[in-house]
């Protein structure tokens, strides 16, 4: 069995096959109102690799901030685990009504975890709405990834075991003016800051064991509350949101997004990414890299960026934006809006009526742009171009209508196309019809 990918549909395929499943309520700290829970599971390979698989999901986080979050965990004065518990207003050694991480230390120990991504180290980061949501896979065997970045201590994979001792904590929260105490040693928070304090506690819990099913239901959930807003990270990620406006980021890698129902967007970043709006008017960014993008049903906005991307609208009129590198645009059934950008790109029409009239802003024959054809085998008589002015055009140049002389339907109308030479391509053949 592959491990974890950074993706719901693979943690499920985990859990289904994992012979370990803990939880984690976390239970805000601080003040803070933040809300949500951690499955955790582990499962050996077969070639004796053990991992350990976190799924966390969190509301009420600061909004656009990254979120340090860890595995703690205390041993006792002969170096075995002993149970980390999570901290209260008892801890509160200074008084100032603030638990501080170094209060909490008694507690729930040492950090032996960062909960990262094990490729570049990154926090998560949470949405506009305060939602973090996060998946990773860890290698118990790879002692790399078990340290403290607030003691400096070098841990192994045994360390964080049993994980019903240990404890997860997520920090980072707003703090309001004089707040805090300046008192000996370091304060988090001393009566000076303002704004938001990414090393305090907001929340924490200790882990418990459950049983598969529990986990599972668990993931449902959290599926169910992280459709607004998932950022992947570096890896090839699949993922569908369903229904609810969702925002979907790729992070680096190939990824497979969709947004399922509703107004969605959907960001790949980095990778050849294949994007799907779904129903609903969607917002749909491909990246760098050489993306598939679809807006599928609604009047969809379609960004290629840089790379060749294959755009297709869908139904309803579309805005279709291929950017940089050679694209190829279909605006599908509706009135389209198409702008291919820089480089040598093809603008696809169906050759049937339900295709509407496509408009293409940039057209030019320098670039190697070309037109291509979808309705069958055609020659360079089946295609009529007409020049007019078009109001609100906003130039003294004329619009090409290239029109099927055949069915008498507008097919492309190119803005400023008067001054350029126009090629179609039909089948295997590309010929010049202006």
């Amino acid at each position: 069995m592959a491990h974890l990918g950074t993706s719901y549909s693979s943690y499920t395929t985990f859990l289904n096959q994992a012979d370990g499943y803990w939880a984690v309520d976390l239970a805000a700290l601080n003040s803070s109102g933040v809300t949500g829970n951690a499955i955790l599971a582990t499962n050996t390979e077969n070639d004796g690799t053990r991992y350990l698989n976190v799924s966390i999901f969190a509301e009420g986080l600061t909004p656009d901030q990254t979120h340090a979050q860890h595995v703690h965990g205390l041993f006792d004065d002969n170096g075995d685990p002993v149970d980390s518990v999570t901290p209260g207003l008892a801890q509160d050694s200074d008084g100032d009504g603030i638990v501080e991480v170094l209060e909490g230390v008694p507690s729930y120990g040492d950090v032996l975890l960062p909960l990262v991504s094990p490729e570049g180290g990154e926090m998560p980061m949470t949405d506009f709405n305060g939602q973090l949501s996060f998946i990773q896979s860890y290698d118990l065997g790879d002692d790399s990834n078990f340290f403290s970045p607030v003691t400096g201590a070098d841990y192994t994979g045994d360390d964080i075991l049993p994980l019903a001792l240990r404890e997860i904590v997520l920090h980072g929260m707003e703090v309001p003016g004089n707040i805090g105490i300046d008192g000996p040693g370091i304060d988090e928070v001393d009566g000076n800051q303002e704004g938001y304090v990414g090393i305090l506690p907001a929340a924490a819990g200790e882990i418990e064991q459950i049983d598969r099913a529990q986990a599972l239901d668990m993931l449902e959930d959290q599926i169910a509350g992280a459709s607004d807003s998932f950022v992947f990270g570096a890896g090839d990620d699949t993922f569908d949101a369903g229904a609810g406006n969702d925002t979907l980021r790729g992070g680096a890698g190939n990824d497979t997004l969709s947004g399922g129902g509703d107004g969605d967007r959907l960001f790949g970043d980095n990778g050849n990414d294949v994007l799907s709006g779904g129903e609903g008017n969607d917002l749909v960014v491909g990246g760098a890299g050489d993306d598939r993008l679809m807006g599928d049903a609604g009047a969809d906005q379609l960004i290629g960026q840089s790379g060749n991307d294959q755009l297709s609208g869908g139904a309803l009129a579309d805005m279709l934006l291929g950017g940089d590198g050679d694209d190829f645009l279909n605006g599908g059934f509706g009135f389209d809006r198409m702008t291919g950008g820089d480089g040598a790109d093809r603008f696809f029409h169906a050759g049937v009526a339900g295709h509407g009239t496509d408009w293409v802003q940039d057209f030019d024959d320098e670039d190697a742009d070309l037109l291509v054809w979808g309705g069958g085998t055609a020659t360079q008589d089946r295609f009529q171009v007409n020049y007019a002015q078009t109001e609100g055009a906003g130039d003294d140049t004329a619009e090409a209508f290239v029109i099927d002389s055949s069915s008498g339907q507008i097919l492309w109308a190119l803005v400023d196309g008067a001054d350029e030479a126009i090629r179609v391509q039909a089948g295997g053949q590309v010929f010049e019809i202006a």
